[in-house]
């Protein structure tokens, strides 16, 4: 089998750790790809929009929710999908990238809007919100149980804490032929911390398996997105290399004349507990 790096995947307890320094990282990556990120998100956009759809049916659209906060909103897949369906008056945004906030000029003249250009595990929001929701964002956190413990001061009685984030077979590919990659959180794992400070009102999650050309629209597909495995995208891609990673990818994962890559999106709807 061929690796890139033979270092196995890290245990949780290094969860943190494994995430040092990489928050620069995570600010360059989706800078550079904010241009192409729309029209490559294809796992993204079914997550945002099943995120969406799973927020309409435990809030009713005439409901006190009056104020929405997203963290790591980027293009906006998610806000978009849900402004038309409430009648918010606040609207405030995140994104540790501030080459996003010009895609959201127009909410301006209709909300009370703001946009947070930094880190969420640090930023302090305004005020409190009815509805604070994030799509694919908090795989990329330092520390999960103190975000938690922070986010919930945010959030107005009976509010509404709504999140996609990855579970541990996303991006298993990459996982198995590099040895890079996050470490992810268990499903039961994410149950436990949420417990602790919110009552779970749903749950979901689904293996979504996206297809493409080669394994070189592989890479290419990670760069567009911004979502590059740990580490990847300083790989030196020699023709060798190149030609390992092709022929050990498509014999491990070809469908049908093209090569499958995963996501693995886990969904939460929470309240505070009382």
């Amino acid at each position: 089998m061929f690796f890139f790096n033979r270092k196995k995947t890290l245990p949780l307890h290094s969860y943190s750790i494994f995430r040092l320094g990489m928050k620069q990282l995570i600010l360059d990556r989706f800078s550079k790809a904010q241009t192409t990120y729309d029209d490559h998100a294809l796992a993204q956009k079914e997550i945002a929009f099943r995120l969406s759809e799973l927020v309409l049916g435990e809030v009713s659209q005439d409901s006190f929710c009056k104020s929405m906060l997203e963290i790591g909103c980027g293009t906006g897949l998610l806000t978009r999908a849900l402004l038309p369906h409430f009648a918010f008056e606040k609207v405030h945004l995140n994104d540790i990238s501030k080459t996003f906030e010009p895609l959201f000029s127009d909410l301006n003249e209709q909300y009370d809007f703001r946009f947070y250009a930094e880190d969420a595990e640090k930023a302090e929001f305004g005020g409190t919100y009815d509805l604070i929701v994030s799509s694919s964002v908090f795989q990329w956190f330092d520390d999960i149980p103190v975000f938690l413990k922070k986010i919930r001061q945010f959030l107005s009685p009976g509010g509404l804490f709504a999140f996609s984030t990855f579970g541990q077979e996303n991006m298993k590919e990459i996982r198995i032929l590099t040895g890079n990659g996050l470490v992810y959180f268990s499903k039961k794992e994410w149950d436990k911390m949420l417990s602790v400070h919110f009552e779970l009102m749903k749950t979901d999650e689904k293996l979504i398996e996206i297809r493409l050309d080669s394994p070189k629209e592989v890479l290419k597909h990670l760069k567009q997105t911004g979502v590059n495995a740990f580490k990847l995208e300083k790989t030196i891609w020699t023709p060798a290399k190149m030609s390992r990673f092709d022929a050990a990818y498509r014999n491990l994962f070809s469908i049908g004349g093209q090569v499958k890559l995963t996501y693995h999106p886990l969904y939460f709807i929470a309240r505070l507990k009382k």
